[in-house]
């Protein structure tokens, strides 16, 4: 399975991943990506259905406890 996201203009392309959340650790976990600059979305194959964002190393997310505090997060920061 594979799945595609978009991400906002202004992104460092360099550094963003997709990231699930690990609800048994309350982290997010890398999961891989191939961004594609034209389309401005990025690919990544999730190693099973969870929570997924699209995140860059500097702006990682800190560890929620819920789905809310995180789509609060994404759009505070214009993800």
């Amino acid at each position: 399975m594979t799945i595609t996201m978009p991400y906002r203009d202004g992104a460092n392309e360099n550094l963003l991943g997709v990231y699930y959340y690990n609800e048994a650790s309350g982290n997010w976990d890398y999961v891989g990506g191939r961004v594609n600059k034209q389309a401005k979305k990025i690919q990544a194959e999730p190693v099973h259905f969870s929570t997924n964002a699209v995140c860059s190393l500097k702006r990682l997310p800190p560890p929620y406890r819920n789905q809310d505090s995180v789509w609060r997060f994404l759009a505070a920061a214009g993800e």
